[in-house]
């Protein structure tokens, strides 16, 4: 990052005054208190600028970041949530093909006999306990 020179816009002494031309070389007359103390004052607003825009830069940085980090975390939380949703299904797809083994009935019908009589579910019975 660059400094910006702002004495080639500062204006010196009477010489400066409207209509006439600007020095290029800096005046040989020592600066008054009062030209010191402005001076001084554009100095200091100079750097507070120049600060204040190193420190935006550095959240802009730091906000683009982040911005790359949860876009990241959400395409793979993305991806994630494919896998479990597909893994689910199978399961699902197999419960039901083993609850058809054991003549169980399976989620879809238990689900679709609830609809049919409120109130009334239906009790599966492990057979397997001992």
């Amino acid at each position: 990052m660059g400094v910006i020179d702002f004495s080639l816009y500062l204006r010196r002494g009477p010489a400066c005054s409207p209509g006439s031309e600007v020095p290029l070389a800096p005046s040989s007359l020592p600066p008054t208190s009062s030209e010191q103390h402005n001076l001084t004052t554009v100095l200091d607003q100079k750097n507070y600028i120049e600060e204040l825009n190193r420190h935006l830069n550095a959240t802009v940085s730091n906000l683009q970041a982040r911005l790359e980090s949860l876009t990241t975390t959400n395409a793979l939380m993305k991806e994630d949530l494919s896998i479990a949703r597909t893994s689910l299904a199978a399961l699902q797809d197999e419960n039901d093909a083993l609850r058809q083994e054991r003549g169980l009935p399976t989620i879809a019908q238990q689900q679709s006999s609830e609809r049919e009589v409120p109130g009334c579910q239906l009790v599966c019975v492990d057979a397997f306990r001992t």
